[in-house]
């Protein structure tokens, strides 16, 4: 989650004793060299519940500092905005004042604290706070808790004529429960069990892979469930399991095989597996991977197909290792192509896998699918009837990692046209998007009950859902839910859901509300919102590469 904007405190200016000159709003540049500089930083608020995401220099807003006719008197949050959860607590914030710029004020000064609308002083206080300078110039407020919502909200503190504000942001509540759906469960949505997490977690980002879901919580560490389902119409029986590691999940290369429950990981550089046994009762095991000889990964895959990690690095070579056995992180490079490489993925199969990729040179590469061997060298795959025009851009995958399922690539030419590997490679897809994929990421994301959806392709752009049915030739149709039901929200992100029932959509929109199709594209799909949403939702932010389709659920009201 960003920082919300950080400006200077903001100081209204009132009627000044007579002694005092005109005040003025001071920044850094702009003080005057022979100003002593401003008190010590004590200390900065605590926030519980919440990561703390200022830079690591402490930073003060000075308000008003010294007019250039002379001194004047500050009054200044020691930390000029705050973050927090929902419903969590915010701690010792700190406020200083002086007499001209340098000078604390005198013990007994009074600063007066109002909260915005809807907060509350821990201890029962009501706000507006009188509080009482003791020493070093300055009040510690006490303890102060949020409510559910708010927007704008800004506590203000004030000492005779001077005002000085500090604005407080909101995240996730405490309390938020995180949603998995899927068109087979009864109802599509259903809150995930929390076994294993600790008291008081917080879920900061979340990363869906084909396997396994990772959550990141609000003391940063990085932890992991099971992500298949038991049956067609729940998730299972989900424990949550820490993986040792500190990581944002959102913003981690995170690739999972979905039968093996081998998971790779790059985090700050490095290589990690997170391996859980199938019956996923017991904690996982975390070990490092030695990088490839190219350096630092910049893409990775996970196969069950022949067990096989896959790693591209920086200088655009591509890199494999068994997932097992003594071999397991030695790297061999894959050949057979010019290298830079464009864009690659790995086509998972039943003990076989595919490498596509495109060369430096925009022409299509794989390896033909021989059960039980690991690709190793490509070859040229373009068929003699072809239609597409090299060079082309890129392939058809999920959202984050570069390992899947279904059957052959869907790839982008030079024109903006999407053609599959398939046959005669001389079918355009491309429909009511002719000429413009070549800067469009085309989603071909994972189903929970087959390999059927793997061949649909969706497209969100300029907020409008469009798909393309490879299997039953069909190309790009707008497939946007109608504005009767997204009263102005716009499509934001699409993901496939199981192709045991007709092979349905979900489609996420800008209010992170959840549309559910009746099919894809043969005919016009009827929408309706998902069932079992949580009244207050949000899937910003969330990878959505696993078998199922994620939301986070606040809660409606705060804890008590």
């Amino acid at each position: 989650m960003s920082s919300p904007p950080r400006g200077d405190t903001v100081v209204h200016r009132g009627a000044m004793p007579p002694t005092l000159e005109k005040v003025t709003i001071a920044t850094p540049d702009s003080r005057r060299s022979e100003q002593p500089p401003p008190p010590p930083l004590r200390r900065r608020a605590v926030m519980k519940g919440v990561v703390w995401t200022a830079p690591a220099a402490a930073f003060s807003v000075a308000a008003p500092a010294l007019a250039a006719s002379g001194a004047t008197p500050t009054l200044e949050f020691e930390v000029p905005s705050f973050e927090m959860a929902s419903c969590g607590t915010l701690e010792e914030v700190v406020i200083h004042a002086t007499t001209d710029g340098s000078q604390h004020v005198p013990p007994g000064t009074v600063i007066t604290i109002t909260l915005p609308e809807g907060f509350e002083f821990v201890d029962g206080s009501t706000s507006p706070l009188e509080l009482t300078v003791e020493a070093e110039g300055m009040v510690v407020l006490p303890a102060v808790r949020a409510p559910l919502s708010s927007d704008g909200a800004v506590v203000e503190a004030r000492s005779g004529s001077l005002l000085a504000t500090a604005e407080i942001a909101l995240g996730p509540p405490v309390g938020t429960r995180l949603y998995a759906g899927n068109v087979s469960f009864v109802p599509h949505f259903l809150a995930l069990p929390e076994t294993g997490l600790p008291s008081g977690y917080r879920f900061e980002s979340i990363h869906a892979t084909d396997g396994a879901v990772f959550v990141t919580l609000g003391d940063g560490t990085l932890w992991v469930a099971r992500e298949n389902p038991t049956t067609g119409t729940a998730t299972g029986p989900v424990t949550w399991y820490s993986t040792g590691l500190v990581a944002d999940a959102a913003e981690t290369l995170i690739s999972s095989s979905p039968n093996v429950y081998d998971s790779l990981l790059l985090v700050d550089g490095a290589l990690h597996t997170v391996t859980v046994s199938g019956t996923w009762t017991t904690t996982p095991t975390t070990s490092p991977l030695a990088n490839p000889p190219g350096g630092a990964p910049v893409q990775i895959g996970v196969s069950n197909g022949v067990g096989t990690f896959y790693a591209e690095t920086a200088d655009g070579r591509l890199w494999s290792t068994p997932r097992s056995g003594g071999s397991r992180g030695t790297w061999s490079q894959i050949t057979g192509f010019p290298t830079p490489l464009t864009d690659w993925f790995i086509q998972r199969g039943n003990g076989s896998e595919v490498v596509w990729v495109i060369g430096a040179d925009g022409a299509l590469y794989s390896n033909n699918a021989t059960t039980g061997a690991r690709p190793s060298v490509l070859t040229n795959r373009r068929h003699a009837s072809a239609a597409w025009v090299a060079p082309l851009s890129h392939f058809a995958k999920n959202h984050a990692d570069s390992a899947m399922g279904g059957s052959g690539a869907a790839f982008v030419d030079a024109g903006g046209n999407m053609f599959h590997s398939s046959g005669a490679q001389n079918r355009d897809f491309s429909g009511v998007l002719a000429g413009q994929l070549g800067d469009l990421e085309l989603l071909r994301t994972v189903d929970s009950l087959g390999a059927t959806t793997n061949t649909i392709i969706h497209v969100v752009d300029g907020g409008r859902l469009y798909a393309a049915d490879l299997t039953n030739s069909v190309p790009f149709a707008d497939i946007t839910p109608p504005q009767s039901l997204l009263q102005g929200a716009t499509i934001v992100d699409a993901h496939s859901t199981g192709s045991g029932l007709s092979g349905r959509t979900f489609a996420i929109d800008s209010n992170s509300v959840v549309w559910v199709s009746n099919r894809y594209v043969s005919g016009t799909p009827r929408w309706s919102r998902a069932d079992g949403l949580p009244a207050r939702l949000d899937a910003d932010g969330i990878v959505q590469d696993g078998k199922f389709t994620y939301v986070l659920g606040g809660p409606d009201s705060c804890p008590s």
